[in-house]
Parts: C-alpha cells; sequence; structure tokens
C-alpha cells in the first residue's frame, strides 16, 4: 500500500542550531514522505532524532531508520530517491 507519512521530530533541543537559538523546519510537514508499506500495522509516523542530524543541523534520508515493511518511493516523476534533507535547523535571522 502506498502512504504519505509524516515524520515526527524529536530531541530538537540537542540539535546545536537550536541550542543557539534556532528551530527545526521539517521538509515534509504538509505533505509527509511517499512510502511503500507491506504489512497491514504500519507506523502513522516516521521517527526523525535530531539528536543525530550533522554538525550542519541537516537530517537526511540515508539517517532515517525505517520501521520493518516500509520503504521509502521513488519521487513522483519516477526518479531515483537519492539522499535528500528530511529536516534542518535554521537559524531565526535578525
Amino acid at each position: 500500500m502506498k502512504v504519505k507519512l509524516p515524520l515526527d521530530i524529536f530531541n530538537e533541543e540537542f540539535a546545536e542550531g537550536v541550542r543557539r537559538g534556532g528551530y527545526v523546519h521539517n521538509m515534509f510537514a504538509h505533505h509527509g514522505l511517499r512510502c511503500l508499506v507491506t504489512q497491514i500495522d504500519f507506523p502513522w509516523a516516521l521517527r526523525v532524532d535530531m539528536s543525530k542530524a550533522d554538525e550542519d543541523g541537516d537530517f537526511r534520508l540515508s539517517q532515517l531508520e525505517f520501521p520493518p515493511d516500509v520503504t521509502p518511493m521513488e519521487t513522483n516523476r519516477g526518479r531515483q530517491i537519492g539522499d535528500f534533507l528530511l529536516a534542518r535547523v535554521k537559524r531565526i535571522r535578525g
């Protein structure tokens, strides 16, 4: 079954940029991440642990631990999935 799973972002306070006053921007907040699910009992969200973000505050697809029987799908245009951004720490301007 094809579903769009939202990202459940947690541990934001451990990301360096957030400690300096920034915030976490969820790249899939409105539409969710397209996934193929092969079990009827699947998670309702994918967990993104921002304490595992890289030193720039980026969390990419390769860092996400997918539950069993959940696989990310290719993009809408049929292109291969790259290691794209799921969440990023952004600084507040001003």
